[in-house]
């Protein structure tokens, strides 16, 4: 099924990268909008279809409660702070209707 989102997805996202001499087991399929405001469009028409997608770190591991004894603070990681705003998971497992999730985004190329 990540075959087929790759395939499907590369021209409208950033799709995860697999080196062609490897596998991944993918427990979740994390994408890259290009901004917050794709991100939370796209999400929302996912949802409208009932399609369950979600985003995993919200904040920043460095930006959370249980890591302020290191001393970050906002804009040390800004590579990371940008991903956070922009990444979010489609699911995949045997049981997605994966053909239902990519009609969704058809509409986006």
């Amino acid at each position: 099924m990540s075959k087929q989102y790759n395939e499907e997805l590369k021209d409208i996202l950033t799709t995860p990268c697999v080196k062609e001499n490897c596998k991944h087991v993918f427990h979740q399929y994390a994408l890259l909008a290009k901004s917050e405001d794709e991100r939370t469009q796209i999400m929302n028409k996912l949802k409208a279809e009932e399609v369950a997608c979600g985003i995993y770190y919200p904040i920043p591991l460095h930006l959370q409660e249980c890591f302020k004894y290191l001393g970050y603070k906002e804009g040390d990681l800004p590579v990371t702070e940008n991903i956070c705003k922009k990444i979010f998971s489609l699911p995949i497992y045997p049981e997605v209707d994966y053909k239902k999730v990519l009609k969704i985004f058809r509409g986006k190329k």
